[in-house]
């Protein structure tokens, strides 16, 4: 039962911040995209916190030192919302590749919008990735790290052509990789 009253004060917590956070963010369009996107990330870092002081969430970081200093690509395996928030904490500034349909929330959704997500249709297959590649690519020329979430086995045909096509980019355009791994452990 106390679980289920500290998740209650989270979320009250999370929309009290959230709704007049997004129309301060949405103030933020006239900076360039970097210093918008790092203003918007104080939201996750807000959310952390008050994960750790309502939930008794917290985390470490193992392998920091294998971040490289410049943008890269990261692959991530979509387990929860959490590790949505602890990369922008880990891994400042970045974008993601998303599904379209999470800029269509209210409040939410436009925060998330003016972060400079590679939104995409998940149906519409190559054009997608082609899409993931041309924008990626422009992404870190803008000195964004750019976080690639699998979310599916059905994915992981996708994800392998994918990789393909990046490693060769790696090599060619000297982007950098990485892959992110999330342990989720309960300590009480």
């Amino acid at each position: 039962m106390i679980i289920v009253i500290r998740s209650l004060i989270f979320y009250v917590g999370m929309w009290l911040f959230t709704i007049p956070f997004t129309f301060v963010a949405l103030c933020t369009f006239c900076l360039s995209p970097i210093n918008r996107n790092k203003f918007i990330s104080l939201w996750a870092k807000f959310m952390l916190k008050w994960l750790q002081v309502t939930c008794n969430l917290t985390f470490t970081v193992s392998g920091i030192e294998n971040i490289p200093s410049s943008p890269c690509i990261i692959f991530s395996k979509h387990q929860s919302a959490w590790e949505t928030l602890a990369l922008q904490k880990i891994f400042p500034p970045q974008v993601w590749v998303l599904k379209r349909e999470l800029l269509w929330l209210p409040f939410f959704g436009w925060g998330l919008a003016m972060t400079s997500p590679i939104a995409i249709d998940r149906g519409a297959g190559r054009k997608s990735l082609d899409q993931i590649l041309t924008q990626g690519i422009d992404r870190i020329k803008k000195g964004f790290f750019v976080v690639r979430n699998l979310l599916s086995k059905d994915e992981v045909s996708e994800f392998s052509k994918e990789i393909d096509r990046l490693y060769n980019l790696e090599y060619k355009k000297n982007i950098k990789i990485l892959h992110v791994t999330n342990f989720n452990e309960r300590h009480n």
